[in-house]
């Protein structure tokens, strides 16, 4: 069975209109259908264990650049530490490092009302776990707590 790197082969070689578009449509076609295969669970938590919001990192309740800027103080080693350390560990790997804050950019550029920080965890069928952070737009969203 062909891989998606097969197709995107058929995508370079190919050198006529028809041909190009059809190799096209099956890579897309074969992306999909790997997709579901490999991801087994995702699992999204808005919240910290401690309650907090992700990206929250002085605890005033908002996410905005006050908290980006403090990330950056923190990285820099201008302050020690931070009011709430676990919100900006964004991948969940333990440390503060130059991807959370990143993230926390990234986040806060592109913040719309309603948009919640969370946090995704990918769980793939391989047993391998990947975890990322994001944005979720839950206005008018009916939704159920645990």
């Amino acid at each position: 069975m062909p891989n998606i790197e097969d197709y995107l082969e058929q995508i370079a070689s190919a050198t006529y209109g028809r041909e190009v578009r059809g190799a096209i449509v099956d890579a897309i076609r074969k992306c999909y259908e790997d997709l579901p295969k490999r991801i087994k669970e995702i699992s999204i938590r808005d919240r910290m264990a401690s309650g907090g919001l992700w990206g929250d990192v002085n605890g005033d309740g908002v996410v905005d650049a006050a908290d980006a800027q403090l990330i950056l103080n923190y990285r820099s080693g201008i302050i020690p530490t931070m009011p709430v350390v676990e919100a900006a560990d964004f991948n969940g790997d333990g440390v503060v490092d130059g991807n959370d804050l990143l993230d926390m950019f990234r986040l806060v550029n592109r913040q719309q009302e309603g948009d919640v920080i969370a946090q995704f965890e990918y769980r793939y069928v391989d047993g391998t776990t990947e975890k990322a952070c994001g944005t979720l737009n839950l206005q008018g969203a009916l939704v159920q707590e645990e």
